[in-house]
């Protein structure tokens, strides 16, 4: 997993991934994932957590959905809906290719393994993370409702 690393002042002048200059003595962020180039950015443009913090595809989903939770200035039948959606988005994108790679592990040498079951496990908890969301979006009271309580009472991704 990469770290961001925070540099205050710059020795050299670097070139921002989002295309322009860092000058020399301004403060930068970057990191460097194993076997890859290493990834630099002004203050202006650091990468969100999905991007840099790990190498497998089914967090960085998890982390995106989590990251798209905004209900700022939303009602609550659009948090509701918002809820909802993220909950088929994680079905979607994280739990069906996740039950698909167990399959086709187990169709591949005749039997289940150790990792299959692991995929199976991950898949359950994902599974388990889009049925609280969805609960949650049920238990909206549209007369009695504030952000704070919803992002309070919200599950986190399984991770």
């Amino acid at each position: 997993m990469a770290r961001l690393r925070r540099v205050n002042k710059a020795q050299k002048d670097w070139k921002c991934r989002a295309g322009h200059k860092i000058a020399k003595g301004s403060p930068y962020v970057w990191y460097q994932k194993a076997y890859q180039a290493r990834q630099t950015f002004c203050p202006e443009h650091v990468p969100s957590r999905s991007e840099y913090g790990t190498n497998s595809p089914y967090i960085s989903a998890a982390w995106a959905i989590e990251d798209g939770f905004d209900f700022t200035d939303l009602e609550a039948d659009e948090v509701s809906d918002q809820l909802n959606d993220a909950a088929a988005a994680i079905r979607d994108e994280i739990v069906e290719p996740l039950n698909e790679s167990a399959q086709n592990m187990v169709d591949g040498f005749g039997h289940e393994t150790y990792q299959s079951e692991e995929l199976v496990e991950r898949s359950q908890a994902f599974e388990d993370w889009a049925q609280e969301l969805e609960s949650a979006a049920g238990s909206i009271d549209p007369d009695d409702w504030d952000e704070e309580s919803v992002m309070a009472d919200l599950p986190g991704s399984p991770e």
